[in-house]
């Protein structure tokens, strides 16, 4: 079952409602929308709720009016195997009170912040104390048909022995039997084991220098070495981790990193090349005076997640037949181009490129023809572009530019005459000599406008009378000739015939 039908009650034991509905919030927000939440202002009232509810997991201020949430973690240590998980909550930067909730079995231990950005940590802890309940209901279920199999053995053992003692005759047959029973009992607990041991995450042990104490199997195979390769090494000199966005080599120790859960990546560098993206959790270990010992990490692969994650980003914001950028990421370039012109006094130029005799193209050739027709386009663009700008295609056979720099309202008139020139040189596609153009509307920030939509719409004007004009030009955008959006609308079917026409 998913962590998303996770079904369970929580219970919150808060005299405080407002952090109480954030806590709830904060959980129907997560992936455990489904699950039931049960809340008490008082220890005495959360205890009675815990002993006829049941919940599965109980979210615990430590500043109660009636007690304090030790107090409660002591009563409920005392109620046997079926006590609920119990995550401390406070404000109190207390250690000793840490020690002391996981001392008395609390599974976490979160500190409160006026702003509660502890409430972020929520939905994870909730989904590892998920986790680690669902592994020690599979070690008891292993364990209970471990228990079985050692029964039903030993019932064998018995059987046999007794027929042993009645007939010497059995004797050769009964010693194969033993023989069978302990092959069995003994593929019995080694199945048992792997299941017990089979947690997937790479589990690293080590004291404060970072030098490794243990290494569990999965950890073994994450770093392609051994437990004792490494023990008494630093991990950081052994193996190559890169932080994900500057790509620097991860020198510190993991102890600055791992307690926070950090939310940046790491990544892997193995001995085969193969880079492997990670994400980091785990926490101190304390000796019994409460001094920091060391760290336990744990390393999750994620490659495939970052890699979807990656793939559905370039998806949403890049033209998928050219490869280009789209609307939505080219409108989001030309916000910070306008932000940086704003703030250096500069201009910026925008054109709008609309190709001339592309649908005849269609019409005569095919779809593919005019596919392959836009990418070689685009190519060609690409080559008129200088250090800084910007090309966008918006759909269809309409492409954008942003012509940047101090000089950008003359030198766009040489990027647009370029780009005409390029346009209008025949193009081989498919042994086929395709002749097109383009019709270049060009707006000037802060000239023409300020904001994103107002820029793109007096380029797209400017383009039309381009259009109207015969084609194969540019123009720069004029109050003259503006128009409505309506009526360039309905323009456009007739400058797209004229130009079928000529």
């Amino acid at each position: 079952m998913e962590n998303d039908d996770w079904n369970e009650t929580v219970l919150i034991i808060d005299d405080d409602e407002v952090d109480r509905m954030a806590c709830r919030r904060a959980i129907l927000k997560s992936r455990f929308s489904k699950c039931r939440i049960m809340e008490a202002e008082l220890g005495e009232d959360g205890i009675r709720m815990i002993r006829t509810e049941h919940p599965a997991i109980v979210l615990l201020d430590y500043r109660l009016p009636d007690t304090d949430g030790i107090e409660v973690l002591r009563t409920l240590s005392r109620m046997g195997d079926e006590t609920p998980a119990v995550v401390m909550m406070t404000g109190a930067r207390d250690l000793e009170i840490a020690v002391e909730s996981l001392r008395l079995c609390a599974r976490d231990y979160l500190v409160k912040d006026a702003e509660r950005n502890y409430l972020a940590l929520l939905p994870e802890i909730l989904g590892r104390i998920i986790r680690e309940r669902r592994l020690i209901e599979q070690k008891r279920e292993a364990e209970e048909a471990l228990r079985l199999a050692n029964q039903t053995l030993e019932q064998r053992v018995r059987e046999r022995t007794s027929e042993l003692e009645q007939t010497n005759d059995a004797l050769n047959r009964e010693v194969s039997m033993r023989k069978w029973m302990s092959e069995v009992l003994f593929e019995e607990r080694e199945r048992a084991m792997i299941t017990l041991s089979s947690i997937t995450d790479a589990v690293f042990v080590l004291n404060n220098n970072g030098e490794v104490l243990h290494m569990n199997p999965a950890a073994e195979r994450l770093v392609g070495m051994k437990s004792a390769e490494l023990t008494g090494k630093a991990l950081c000199e052994q193996v190559i981790f890169l932080e994900e966005g500057s790509r620097k080599r991860w020198t510190k120790t993991f102890s600055e990193y791992v307690p926070y859960h950090g939310t940046e990546a790491l990544i892997l560098i193995r001995e085969d090349g193969k880079e492997i993206v990670l994400s980091a959790s785990g926490g101190a270990m304390h000796d019994s005076k409460g001094k920091e010992t060391g760290i336990v990490m744990v390393l999750r692969d994620i490659t495939i997640e970052h890699l979807r994650n990656s793939h559905l980003t370039y998806q949403a914001t890049h033209d998928a037949l050219t490869g280009l950028p789209n609307r939505i990421l080219f409108s989001d370039r030309l916000a910070q181009s306008i932000n940086h012109a704003s703030r250096n006094a500069e201009k910026i130029a925008i054109l709008f490129l609309d190709l001339d005799g592309f649908k005849k193209v269609n019409d005569s050739f095919g779809h593919g023809v005019g596919d392959n027709l836009l990418h070689s386009v685009a190519d060609r663009l690409k080559g008129c572009l200088r250090d800084g700008d910007s090309l966008a295609r918006l759909g269809g056979d309409e492409f954008t530019m942003i012509v940047s720099g101090n000089a950008a309202d003359t030198g766009v008139r040489s990027v647009a005459n370029k780009v005409i020139q390029q346009l209008t040189t025949p193009f081989d596609i498919e042994g086929n000599e395709l002749r097109i153009g383009t019709s270049v509307g060009i707006s000037i920030f802060p000239d023409d406008g300020e904001k994103v939509d107002e820029l793109l719409e007096k380029a797209d004007a400017a383009m039309y009378q381009a259009k109207a004009q015969g084609g194969k030009s540019y123009t720069f955008y004029s109050p003259s000739f503006e128009m409505d959006k309506m009526s360039r609308t309905h323009l456009r079917p007739a400058l797209n015939g004229a130009q079928r026409a000529s």
